[in-house]
């Protein structure tokens, strides 16, 4: 993102050259993003008028992203530069539950039990059991209209876990990182569903966008991806692999978020709190290397570690 504001691009050089690695890497995802487009950075730049930029952009995306009513920029005109025209398929995506187990007040291992029976259904015509239907009632009626980050399906299908499996290889391989030791473990549910699921009716320009820096709180977990002129078909953002595994970066989209049925859950599992697999340098690095290597940009971004 090509920052005109002199106070905020000097701040992000400041992140990228005097901090830690996470500093830095919250400084490199903001002038390595190709997909933010002059309105988008114009808007950004006028709602930060006068903040610090970390702390700006956190309000930037509490009040401009993650609103309570209305459409988030991200699906706003000002993002027309990361529209993303024709998506088809099947996405997964990866969810935190916790406090909606711990909300409906059944106790937590007997939901448990009934949402890992329940992805062991014969069909999707099963008919849910009530305690099923009364998690799905609680999780609605309290979900977000945010823009949800989804993966395309393909792209992780050997890792999506079958029923009682462990869904953290998906969580890292969508780049969830696990709770820090001094937190519990977090409940995940693995949602799989279609773009024709996706809620478009309300949105005026564009349901499906490439993740940007300007999508998400600070964040040295996401990666930015190249922009259009990348030579990969239909642009996506790409995912980093927390286990730095050698797989190709899974594509993912950001999309209105969905109002679950049952019948779009297909896991269900606890994380439990561990350290980083990897150092985060190294696993920029890594990832980076293979966005270079999938999009053919080897001039894409900067390596952390020369």
């Amino acid at each position: 993102m090509q920052l005109r504001d002199v106070r905020l691009k000097d701040a992000a050089e400041t992140l990228r050259h005097g901090g830690t690695p996470a500093q830095r890497a919250r400084g490199d995802n903001i002038v390595f993003d190709e997909n933010v487009g002059k309105d988008r950075r114009q808007a950004y730049e006028h709602a930060l008028s006068g903040d610090d930029l970390e702390a700006g952009h956190e309000a930037y995306v509490r009040n401009h992203v993650r609103v309570a009513g209305g459409t988030p920029i991200t699906f706003r005109a000002e993002n027309h530069a990361a529209a993303v025209s024709g998506p088809e398929g099947t996405l997964v995506r990866v969810e935190n539950i916790t406090r909606w187990v711990d909300r409906v007040g059944a106790g937590r291992q007997a939901l448990l039990d009934a949402l890992t029976d329940w992805c062991r259904r014969p069909s999707d015509g099963a008919t849910p059991p009530a305690l099923v239907n009364a998690f799905f009632r609680a999780w609605a009626q309290g979900r977000k209209p945010w823009p949800a980050f989804a993966g395309l399906y393909a792209d992780v299908a050997d890792v999506v876990p079958d029923a009682g499996e462990s869904v953290t290889p998906l969580t890292e391989r969508l780049g969830m990182p696990p709770p820090t030791p001094e937190y519990d473990a977090r409940i995940v549910a693995v949602m799989r569903y279609e773009v024709a699921d996706v809620p478009t009716a309300s949105v005026p320009s564009h349901p499906f966008t490439v993740p940007t820096v300007l999508d998400r709180e600070p964040d040295e977990h996401f990666f930015p991806a190249p922009g259009p002129q990348a030579a990969n078909g239909i642009d996506f953002g790409r995912v980093m692999d927390l286990t730095g595994a050698s797989n190709p970066p899974a594509r993912e989209i950001l999309h209105p978020a969905v109002i679950y049925a049952p019948r779009h859950l297909i896991g269900v599992g606890l994380v439990e709190p561990a350290d980083p697999s990897m150092a985060l340098t190294a696993l920029r690095d890594r990832h980076l290397t293979r966005v270079r290597e999938t999009t053919g940009r080897p001039d894409f971004g900067a390596l952390m570690e020369t």
